[in-house]
């Protein structure tokens, strides 16, 4: 299984980084999107995950210059599938379980294919 993020503090960087603007646009890729969901999920409810997250993907998304129009950009449906998803596969993952090996174990399903 390929290793994407190594450590703990990986996961938790791209988070952050995701949420404050200043993860680099190279490195928001699907498993990026899903390591910010799953860390996400592990901190706060889904509900509040829900509600947050169309905003952090519109001002990360006019951060690094990605238009929110209804052809590019923020997506809602793909947003609340995603985090479906996500909660959907944490929820059968050990609590104990490190969110770099989630977050492996999910990119090695159906999921963790983009487009």
């Amino acid at each position: 299984m390929t290793k994407i993020y190594r450590t703990e503090a990986g996961v938790e960087r791209v988070a952050r980084g995701f949420a404050d603007r200043s993860l680099p646009k190279a490195e928001r890729t699907h498993a990026a999107h899903f390591a910010a969901v799953l860390w996400l999920l592990r901190q706060h409810p889904e509900s509040l995950v829900r509600e947050r997250m169309p905003g952090l993907i519109c001002a990360y998304n006019e951060a690094t210059g990605v238009p929110n129009t209804n052809t590019d950009g923020y997506h809602e449906t793909i947003t609340l599938a995603s985090i479906a998803a996500a909660r959907a596969f944490l929820a059968v993952q050990s609590a104990a379980k490190p969110l770099s090996e989630v977050v492996d174990a999910l990119m090695a399903t159906p999921l963790g294919r983009s487009g």
